[in-house]
């Protein structure tokens, strides 16, 4: 399997946003979804086809089936970039299990619920949502927001009136922030295309691109053979006990085909 990783630098404020929140208030994810990315490649192939081109994504014979899904080519999250020791890494999701003591310094004991006894009184989650961690050492971050009140204009005068006036509020990840991506291609035979597609590429990700949202720079493209999202996975003896950290947001089926909550081992 080869691994591509990426930075994306945002050029521009970027609004990606969730299903729920306030018709008027816009509110942004803290990451990239591989959804977003996945879709800009897809615009980005589009593109290389003649205006007539057919897009059929049930078509197996068609290049974009294994391209973009049939699940050769998988688009991971960006996480927010951090720099450590002069290198920039990808952080993670900081586990929900993680807390602080209340009125804690900023360098302080992590205590995880899974395995603490803690009483809810004493502790508080961590404030900072992403994280690095070289052995007993967690380093903590979280992107910046830009906050930006739009007002609706009325077309025939330009401006808002009594009756179309109202008032969006918009919080984006803030421009020049940097995200890290990576891409897992299981059929190497795609790899040049991914490449010609994405890398050292700009593109329009998000919402409200002709507001000045959403576009950014694909920069640090690496080619990678031996790639691991979360460091090394010891080996679980039997009858012990573990715990599974999601790395992003998980659809579990029962033997049914039903959703569930509870994640089967």
């Amino acid at each position: 399997m080869t691994v591509f990783t990426f930075t994306l630098q945002l050029l521009e404020p970027l609004m990606v946003t969730g299903l729920e929140g306030d018709p008027n208030s816009n509110v942004t994810l803290d990451y990239i979804p591989g959804s977003v990315i996945r879709g800009a490649l897809i615009s980005q192939y589009l593109k290389t086809k003649p205006a007539n081109y057919s897009f059929d994504p049930a078509n197996k014979a068609q290049d974009e089936y294994k391209l973009f899904f049939n699940g050769s080519v998988r688009y991971l999250n960006a996480y927010p970039s951090m720099e450590h020791h002069l290198e920039k890494i990808r952080t993670l999701p900081t586990p929900l299990s993680w807390v602080v003591q209340k009125d804690s310094k900023p360098e302080t004991d992590i205590y995880d619920m899974c395995c603490s006894l803690l009483p809810d009184e004493q502790t508080k989650p961590l404030s900072k949502h992403f994280f690095y961690q070289q052995g007993k050492l967690v380093w903590t971050t979280k992107p910046e927001h830009q906050l930006t009140i739009h007002t609706q204009r009325e077309r025939r005068h330009g401006r808002s009136t009594e009756s179309d006036g109202a008032v969006f509020r918009y919080e984006s990840l803030e421009a020049y922030s940097q995200f890290i991506g990576v891409i897992l291609v299981e059929d190497d035979s795609l790899t040049t295309s991914i490449e010609e597609l994405l890398k050292n590429k700009e593109l329009n990700l998000g919402g409200s691109r002709t507001a000045g949202y959403g576009r950014v720079n694909v920069i640090d493209w690496k080619e990678k053979q031996d790639w691991k999202e979360a460091g090394e996975v010891n080996d679980i003896e039997e009858d012990s006990t573990f715990t599974i950290t999601l790395l992003s947001n998980a659809l579990v089926r029962n033997d049914e085909g039903q959703y569930q909550l509870d994640l089967p081992i």
